[in-house]
């Protein structure tokens, strides 16, 4: 029996370092007006958040390799599609959502449909957001992409 109890109390201890670890998340848009938004529904979860904003593919590119050169990822990536670059959201994801193990959120105002032709129609993707973005539900896919 008591080694029944020890192994709750692993269990347990090892739950609360995991739920207790900072979620690493990079923001890429261009339009900071939504930082506020962000901000609320970050606030809103049972996780601790490091946020990173960047403006451009050009930046986020460098802060994921920046990353990787510490051996860490980001646990999330979230990018609006349109940025003022010549890359887009989009293309951020084909060089690394699917090599790296990163989780992507694309946003945009374009349809679902649109988007899934913009991604070649591909039935894997990252997950889309429509804007203008929706704190409850937005909250809802954090919480499952970030606490499990």
């Amino acid at each position: 029996m008591e080694k029944d109890l020890k192994d709750q109390d692993d269990f347990k201890e090892t739950l609360s370092k995991v739920l207790s670890k900072e979620a690493r998340v990079l923001i890429v848009e261009d339009d900071t007006t939504t930082e506020a938004i962000w901000s609320r529904i970050f606030l809103r979860l049972n996780k601790r958040v490091r946020v990173k904003w960047v403006t451009s593919e050009v930046a986020a590119s460098n802060a994921i390799k920046e990353m990787a050169k510490q051996g860490l990822k980001y646990d999330l990536i979230i990018s609006d599609i349109f940025l003022n670059s010549s890359k887009t959201g989009v293309d951020l994801w084909r060089e690394y959502g699917k090599s790296m193990e990163n989780n992507f959120i694309l946003t945009s105002v374009i349809s679902p449909v649109k988007f899934s032709r913009m991604i070649g129609g591909s039935t894997v993707g990252p997950l889309f957001l429509t804007k203008p973005i929706k704190v409850r539900e937005t909250k809802e896919i954090l919480e499952e992409k970030l606490c499990g």
